[in-house]
């Protein structure tokens, strides 16, 4: 049987960046076989790493027990993930006042068209009177109002999607509140403290 050096055993420090500030911080290296008596409730919940104090900013930050990649603590994650569908649900409601104000305008513009078609098969037919050329204001006419139903539907359903709330529906059971205390017997935890 052939034994190890223990020095071969042993493995050198790694250095990593930390994830805020960019400095290096450096990671002692486990031994093989040290992580056997950790805690495998770590392991259980995922984390798979440990906890490590940045010495220049004081942010936590974990390294994997493969030592991959270097992951942050998750405050500032969560928060820059908040901030991004933050943007993104002001930018899709800003798209969506857009093309409402542009269906609106098109409804007033076919509103606008069907008015004057009328206005000149009036007058075409007092002038003329019933030639081809006022059953073509007409149809013209027919579909400007079709096109400014269209629009006038269009711009209420783009009014609505930008009016709902995108919080999270009620819960289909209300919370249960049982267990909670309303507070009144502080005070007797007060008296404890003498």
């Amino acid at each position: 049987m052939r034994r190890a050096c223990y020095g071969n055993r042993v493995a050198e420090p790694s250095a990593y960046a930390c994830p805020r500030c960019q400095q290096p911080v450096v990671i002692p290296a486990a031994t093989p076989g040290a992580g056997a008596d950790e805690d495998d409730a770590t392991a259980a919940a995922g984390g798979g790493g440990e906890y490590f104090t940045c010495p220049s900013c004081g942010g936590e930050f974990t390294v994997p027990r493969e030592h991959g990649d270097v992951h942050d603590g998750g405050q500032e994650r969560a928060h820059e993930l908040d901030g991004t569908r933050i943007r993104l649900l002001a930018a899709g409601r800003r798209a969506a006042y857009r093309a409402r104000s542009y269906c609106v305008i098109a409804a007033a513009a076919c509103a606008v068209a069907v008015v004057q078609l009328l206005w000149m098969t009036l007058r075409h037919v007092r002038d003329v009177g019933w030639t081809r050329q006022p059953f073509g204001y007409l149809l013209l006419a027919a579909l400007a109002v079709a096109g400014g139903a269209y629009f006038a539907r269009r711009a209420a359903a783009l009014h609505r999607e930008a009016r709902r709330t995108l919080l999270a529906a009620a819960p289909e059971q209300p919370p249960n509140f049982d267990g909670l205390d309303d507070g009144s017997g502080r005070w007797k935890n007060l008296e404890d403290v003498r």
